[in-house]
Protein backbone atom coordinates (compact mmCIF):
# COMPACT_ATOMS: atom_id res chain seq x y z
CA UNK A 1 0.00 0.00 0.00
CA UNK A 2 1.29 3.44 -0.92
CA UNK A 3 1.83 5.65 2.08
CA UNK A 4 -0.06 8.97 1.97
CA UNK A 5 2.17 11.88 0.98
CA UNK A 6 2.80 14.70 3.41
CA UNK A 7 2.04 18.02 1.72
CA UNK A 8 4.12 21.15 2.23
CA UNK A 9 1.39 22.40 4.59
CA UNK A 10 1.91 19.37 6.87
CA UNK A 11 -1.33 17.61 5.93
CA UNK A 12 -1.25 14.01 4.67
CA UNK A 13 -2.97 13.40 1.34
CA UNK A 14 -5.01 10.19 1.41
CA UNK A 15 -6.09 8.98 -2.03
CA UNK A 16 -7.50 5.47 -1.60
CA UNK A 17 -9.45 3.28 0.81
CA UNK A 18 -6.30 1.20 1.35
CA UNK A 19 -4.26 4.30 2.24
CA UNK A 20 -7.02 5.37 4.63
CA UNK A 21 -6.93 2.03 6.49
CA UNK A 22 -3.11 1.94 6.56
CA UNK A 23 -2.93 5.55 7.76
CA UNK A 24 -5.28 4.91 10.68
CA UNK A 25 -3.35 1.77 11.57
CA UNK A 26 -0.06 3.70 11.49
CA UNK A 27 -1.31 6.28 14.04
CA UNK A 28 -2.86 4.24 16.88
CA UNK A 29 -1.80 6.71 19.57
CA UNK A 30 -3.05 9.86 17.86
CA UNK A 31 -6.21 11.72 17.00
CA UNK A 32 -6.55 11.72 13.21
CA UNK A 33 -8.40 14.74 11.82
CA UNK A 34 -9.41 13.97 8.24
CA UNK A 35 -11.02 16.49 5.89
CA UNK A 36 -12.96 15.29 2.85
CA UNK A 37 -13.17 17.86 0.05
CA UNK A 38 -13.44 18.43 -3.69
CA UNK A 39 -11.48 20.83 -5.88
CA UNK A 40 -14.71 22.10 -7.50
CA UNK A 41 -16.45 22.79 -4.14
CA UNK A 42 -16.55 26.49 -3.23
CA UNK A 43 -17.01 25.86 0.50
CA UNK A 44 -14.04 23.48 0.42
CA UNK A 45 -11.85 26.12 -1.22
CA UNK A 46 -12.85 28.76 1.35
CA UNK A 47 -12.40 26.25 4.19
CA UNK A 48 -8.85 25.25 3.26
CA UNK A 49 -6.88 28.21 4.73
CA UNK A 50 -9.14 28.21 7.83
CA UNK A 51 -8.53 24.48 8.35
CA UNK A 52 -4.78 25.10 8.14
CA UNK A 53 -5.02 27.96 10.65
CA UNK A 54 -6.70 25.61 13.13
CA UNK A 55 -4.08 22.94 12.41
CA UNK A 56 -1.25 25.43 13.00
CA UNK A 57 -2.74 27.09 16.09
CA UNK A 58 -0.42 27.38 19.10
CA UNK A 59 -3.04 25.70 21.33
CA UNK A 60 -2.70 22.44 19.42
CA UNK A 61 1.08 22.47 19.01
CA UNK A 62 2.70 19.38 20.49
CA UNK A 63 -0.61 17.52 20.95
CA UNK A 64 -0.99 14.00 19.50
CA UNK A 65 -2.92 15.02 16.37
CA UNK A 66 -2.29 14.01 12.77
CA UNK A 67 -3.98 16.02 10.00
CA UNK A 68 -5.05 14.53 6.68
CA UNK A 69 -7.32 15.21 3.74
CA UNK A 70 -8.97 13.15 1.06
CA UNK A 71 -9.95 14.69 -2.27
CA UNK A 72 -13.14 13.52 -3.96
CA UNK A 73 -12.81 11.90 -7.37
CA UNK A 74 -14.90 9.59 -9.50
CA UNK A 75 -12.65 6.74 -8.29
CA UNK A 76 -13.48 7.12 -4.59
CA UNK A 77 -17.18 8.03 -4.65
CA UNK A 78 -18.23 4.64 -3.20
CA UNK A 79 -15.53 4.87 -0.55
CA UNK A 80 -16.86 8.29 0.58
CA UNK A 81 -20.39 6.86 0.79
CA UNK A 82 -19.15 3.85 2.77
CA UNK A 83 -17.58 6.25 5.31
CA UNK A 84 -20.78 8.26 5.67
CA UNK A 85 -19.49 11.32 3.83
CA UNK A 86 -22.72 12.69 2.38
CA UNK A 87 -21.73 16.30 1.68
CA UNK A 88 -18.52 18.23 1.21
CA UNK A 89 -16.59 19.45 3.05
CA UNK A 90 -16.82 16.89 5.87
CA UNK A 91 -14.44 16.28 8.75
CA UNK A 92 -13.86 12.99 10.57
CA UNK A 93 -12.05 12.43 13.86
CA UNK A 94 -10.56 9.00 14.41
CA UNK A 95 -9.38 8.08 17.89
CA UNK A 96 -6.42 5.73 17.92
CA UNK A 97 -7.13 4.73 21.51
CA UNK A 98 -10.63 3.68 20.39
CA UNK A 99 -9.31 0.98 18.01
CA UNK A 100 -8.87 3.67 15.36
CA UNK A 101 -12.61 4.17 15.41
CA UNK A 102 -14.53 7.07 13.99
CA UNK A 103 -15.60 9.35 16.84
CA UNK A 104 -16.81 12.43 14.91
CA UNK A 105 -18.38 12.87 11.48
CA UNK A 106 -19.68 16.34 10.66
CA UNK A 107 -20.11 18.71 7.76
CA UNK A 108 -17.54 21.45 8.15
CA UNK A 109 -18.02 24.38 5.84
CA UNK A 110 -16.33 27.70 6.63
CA UNK A 111 -19.17 28.65 9.03
CA UNK A 112 -18.44 25.52 11.08
CA UNK A 113 -14.84 26.37 11.99
CA UNK A 114 -15.98 27.32 15.55
CA UNK A 115 -17.61 23.86 15.75
CA UNK A 116 -14.36 22.21 14.60
CA UNK A 117 -12.42 24.11 17.29
CA UNK A 118 -15.01 23.25 19.94
CA UNK A 119 -15.02 19.55 19.05
CA UNK A 120 -11.21 19.47 19.07
CA UNK A 121 -11.08 21.22 22.44
CA UNK A 122 -13.66 18.94 24.04
CA UNK A 123 -12.02 15.85 22.59
CA UNK A 124 -8.55 16.89 23.75
CA UNK A 125 -9.74 18.56 26.97
CA UNK A 126 -7.79 21.73 26.14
Amino acid sequence: VDVPKLSTSGVYEIETEEQHAAFLEAHPDKLVVLKFYASYCRSCIVLDPMFLRVKNSKKLKGLPIVWAECKASRHNKQFFKKLGVLALPTVHFYDGSNKGGLVENFQCGPKNIPLLKKKLASFLNT
